[in-house]
C-alpha cells in the first residue's frame, strides 16, 4: 500500500513555523500533519506586496503586546490611512502612538516582540504579522517581520469606520472587577480580539505576542457568575497561535469594541480550554470553548476617534449557535427518554422517492444536540394506530431544526410522505452509534446505496463547513450507488461541496442511468458499488470504511474488505434492516466482547421488571430474547435489524445480569445492553433483572 506524506516537522525545529506550544495543539486537535503543510505554505519571514499596501491603507491596526509583568494586552493604532507603510517586505512603519490610557504606550519599546492584524471590515480581509520593535521615536515605531500570513473572512462582520473631530473628556476607568455596563457590553458583542504571548528564545520568530480575532452571533460571548467569559472557538485555518501561546501562558488580553460609542474595554484573564463535555457538544459549530477568569478590568472612554456603523453579518453566522440554543439543547437532552411532539415544519422532495422532513419542537423546549449519523426514533398516529420507526438525521446540528429523509416503501413512510407539512409526530431523543470518527488520520471512504446516502449527507455536513474549512483535512471519497439520476438524492448538495472542498472527491454510481449529467458533471459510473469498483476508482492505501445501505450491499463489501486485508476496526457500518450479523470475520487480536456469551437453552428462569412500564415477568428460555419477551408482554420498544448490528434497541440495565447469544456490530455505552441479542442470567442474590423499559 502507498504510504501518506504528513510533512511533519520536528518541534522546535528551524523548518518549523510553529513553536511547541501550537505542534501541542494542533496535535490535540489531530491536524498536525495538516497544520505543517499549509504553515510550511502560508506563515511567511517577509510581506507579500498585497500585504504592505493592504495595510497601507487602513485607519486602523489591531496589536498584541506584553508589559513588563509578562501580562498580554490587546489594544488599537489609529490613524489616517497611510499611517502605516513599508519600506521593504521586511519592515513595517508606523507613524502613530497609543490611544491616549492604553498600556500599548509602554508595552512599545525596543526589542519588543508585537502582534499585529490588519482588519478591513468592510471587504473582511485580514492579515497577521508578527514582528519586533526595531526603533522607536517621536513620530512612532519601526518593526522587523518575524512572522506574516493572511486569514480567512470567517466571522468578521462588515461595518464601516468614520472619524469623529470632537471627542469628550478621557476617562480611564481601572478596577478588579467587570461593572454591569461592562457586562451589558460584552454580552451584546459579535466581534473580540485576543492577544496571548508565548515566551520562548527571544531570537526565535515563533516567540512572542499574538493578536487574534473571533467573531460570532451577537451574543456569543457569555459571562457566568459575574467575572468568568466563555466563548465558542470555531473552526479556522488550524494553526492555533492563540491556543498554542495559551498552552505555554493562560495570560490573556481581551478588547472589546463598542462600535457605537468608541469605548474601549480591555481585560486581563486567566484563559483555559474546553476541549470535551455537554456544553460544548451543545454550541452548534463550535470546536472548542474558551473560558476566561477576569482578574482585571480596563475602560478607556473618549480614547479613540473611530466610529462604526451598523452591522453587515457574515453570511455563514447563521450555522453557528447560540448560547440561547445551547441552554435548550440541554434541557431537551434531559428529555431524550420521552417521547415529545415535532412538527413538520417544511417537506423537500430529494430525488423520486426520498423527501426531507424539517422538524421542530411543537410543545416549547429546544432541540436535542445529536452526532452527525445518529437517528430519530419516531412514532406516527397513523389510522391504524401507532407507529414506531427509527429514521437517520440526514443535516448536521443546527440548534433550530431536525431534518429527517425518508424513502417511501412501507406503511410508516407513507403516511410521512402523504401528510407532510403541519403535521405532528412523536419523537425520542437522537441515538445510534454510527459516528464519524474525526480524530482518526486516514482518509476516508463513504460507501452507501439508496437511503443509505443520508447519515453520510450528515457527516459530510458536519465535516465539511463554511464553504472552505473542513473538520477533517484528510481525503473523503464519497461513492454512492441509486438505480437513476431520478433517484439519486442530495445531488446539488454533494456538488457544492465538492466544489467548495478539495479533500472531497464524488463518484455516483447508477445501475439504470437515464442519460442526464449529474450536477457540476460530478463523476458518474454505470453498474453497481462492488469491491470490484472499487479497486479502479481508488488506490487500496490505509483508509477507514463508513458503510450504509441495504443488507446485501453492505454483506457484500464487509465480506470483500475483509478479504482485502481491511481491519474489522476500519469498516463502520449502518445496517438498515438486515436480519443477520455482519461482522463474520472479527480481527484475531481484537479484544473480547465485554458481555458473556451464552446458550440460552442452559440458562433458568430469571424474574424480569421493565422499570417505566412497572411489567413484572419471569423469564424463560422459550420466551427468546428479552426483546421478544417485551413483545409478548405487549411492549413495543424501538428495534432494528433485531441482530446486534444498528444499537437502536439499546436500553439501560439498572439491575441484575445479562448475557449475548452472539457477539454485537454496535458498541452499547456503560451500563447498557442491546436486548435483540440479550437474555437474563441468575444472580447470586436472585433478585430480578431490571430493564428501562
Amino acid at each position: 500500500m502507498a504510504s501518506i506524506q504528513t510533512g511533519l516537522q520536528r518541534p522546535g525545529s528551524s523548518d518549523s513555523p510553529f513553536h511547541i506550544g501550537e505542534l501541542a495543539i494542533q496535535t490535540r486537535a489531530g491536524t498536525l500533519a495538516q497544520s505543517a503543510i499549509t504553515g510550511r505554505r502560508g506563515i511567511r519571514d517577509h510581506m507579500p506586496d498585497q500585504h504592505r499596501e493592504f495595510f497601507a491603507q487602513l485607519p486602523f491596526m489591531l496589536v498584541g503586546s506584553v508589559d513588563v509583568n509578562g501580562q498580554p494586552w490587546a489594544s488599537v493604532l489609529v490613524g489616517q490611512p497611510g499611517f502605516m507603510h513599508s519600506p521593504d517586505p521586511k519592515t513595517l512603519r508606523i507613524d502613530a502612538h497609543a490611544l491616549p490610557g492604553d498600556v500599548l504606550g509602554s508595552n512599545v519599546r525596543h526589542g519588543a516582540r508585537l502582534g499585529l492584524l490588519g482588519l478591513e471590515p468592510t471587504t473582511r480581509r485580514r492579515n497577521r504579522l508578527n514582528a519586533a520593535v526595531t526603533n522607536v521615536d517621536a513620530a512612532g515605531f519601526t518593526l522587523g517581520v518575524t512572522q506574516s500570513f493572511g486569514n480567512c473572512p470567517q466571522y468578521i462582520q462588515g461595518r464601516q469606520a468614520r472619524f469623529v473631530e470632537e471627542l469628550g473628556p478621557l476617562q480611564v476607568l481601572d478596577q478588579p472587577r467587570l461593572l454591569d455596563a461592562d457586562r451589558a457590553l460584552i454580552e451584546a458583542a459579535d466581534t473580540l480580539f485576543i492577544a496571548s504571548n508565548a515566551m520562548l528564545d527571544p531570537a526565535s520568530p515563533t516567540s512572542g505576542a499574538d493578536v487574534s480575532h473571533r467573531g460570532g452571533r451577537p451574543g456569543f460571548v457569555r459571562v457566568e457568575g459575574g467575572d468568568t467569559l466563555v466563548f465558542p472557538d470555531f473552526t479556522g485555518n488550524s494553526f492555533y497561535q492563540t491556543l498554542g501561546n495559551l498552552h505555554l501562558d493562560p495570560r490573556a488580553g481581551i478588547l472589546f469594541i463598542d462600535f457605537i460609542s468608541g469605548d474601549l474595554l480591555q481585560l486581563c484573564c486567566s484563559a483555559s480550554v474546553v476541549w470535551e463535555g455537554p456544553e460544548l457538544e451543545a454550541f452548534v459549530g463550535a470546536e472548542r470553548l474558551v473560558r476566561l477568569k477576569v482578574e482585571r478590568v480596563r475602560r478607556l472612554v473618549n480614547s479613540m476617534p473611530l466610529r462604526w456603523s451598523n452591522p453587515s453579518y457574515w453570511p455563514l453566522l447563521e450555522r453557528t449557535g447560540t448560547w440561547a440554543l445551547a441552554d435548550a439543547a440541554l434541557a431537551a437532552e434531559r428529555l431524550a427518554a420521552n417521547w415529545r411532539p415535532y412538527r413538520i415544519a417544511e417537506v423537500i422532495d430529494e430525488s423520486a422517492g426520498i423527501r426531507s422532513f424539517l422538524l421542530e419542537p411543537a410543545d416549547g423546549h429546544g432541540v436535542p444536540h445529536y452526532v452527525p449519523g445518529q437517528f430519530l426514533p419516531v412514532a406516527l398516529p397513523t389510522e391504524t394506530g401507532i407507529l414506531r420507526r427509527t429514521y437517520t438525521l440526514s443535516a448536521a446540528p443546527s440548534g433550530r431544526q431536525l431534518r429527517m429523509s425518508v424513502k417511501r416503501q412501507g406503511a410508516a413512510s407513507s403516511w410521512l410522505h402523504e401528510h407532510g407539512a403541519g403535521a405532528v409526530i412523536d419523537a425520542l431523543g437522537p441515538r445510534g452509534s454510527f459516528t464519524f470518527d474525526r480524530m482518526r488520520t486516514r482518509p476516508a471512504v463513504m460507501l452507501s446505496a439508496g437511503v443509505g446516502i443520508t447519515p453520510m449527507i450528515a457527516m459530510l455536513d458536519g465535516l465539511l463547513v463554511n464553504n472552505e474549512r473542513s473538520r477533517f483535512p484528510y481525503p473523503i471519497h464519497f461513492i454512492h450507488g441509486a438505480r437513476s439520476e431520478n433517484e439519486q438524492a442530495f445531488a446539488a448538495f454533494l456538488a457544492t461541496k465538492q466544489r467548495h472542498h478539495k479533500n472531497l472527491s464524488v463518484h455516483l454510481v447508477h445501475s439504470q442511468p437515464e442519460g442526464g449529467l449529474p450536477p457540476d458533471n460530478l463523476k458518474r459510473h454505470v453498474g453497481r458499488v462492488t469491491i470490484g469498483m472499487l479497486k479502479t476508482l481508488l488506490p487500496f492505501d490505509d483508509y477507514d470504511f463508513y458503510l450504509c445501505g441495504p443488507q446485501g450491499f453492505l454483506q457484500h463489501l464487509y465480506d470483500g474488505l475483509r478479504a482485502l486485508h481491511v481491519p474489522d476496526a476500519q469498516i463502520h457500518l449502518e445496517d438498515f434492516g438486515g436480519d443477520q450479523p455482519l461482522r463474520r470475520q472479527p480481527d484475531a487480536d481484537a479484544p473480547l466482547a465485554q458481555i458473556e456469551l451464552v446458550d440460552a437453552a442452559d440458562a433458568v428462569p430469571v424474574p424480569v421488571l421493565f422499570h417505566r412500564s412497572g411489567r413484572s415477568v419471569t423469564w424463560r428460555p422459550e420466551a427468546g430474547t428479552l426483546l421478544e419477551l417485551a413483545e409478548s408482554e405487549g411492549l413495543a420498544p424501538l428495534s432494528g435489524c433485531r441482530s446486534g448490528n444498528c444499537g437502536t434497541c439499546a436500553t439501560t440495565l439498572l439491575a441484575g445480569r445479562t448475557g449475548y447469544l452472539t457477539t454485537s456490530g454496535a458498541p452499547c455505552p456503560p451500563g447498557q445492553i442491546l436486548p435483540c441479542i440479550s437474555v437474563p442470567l441468575a444472580s447470586i442474590d436472585g433478585g430480578a433483572v431490571v430493564l428501562d423499559g
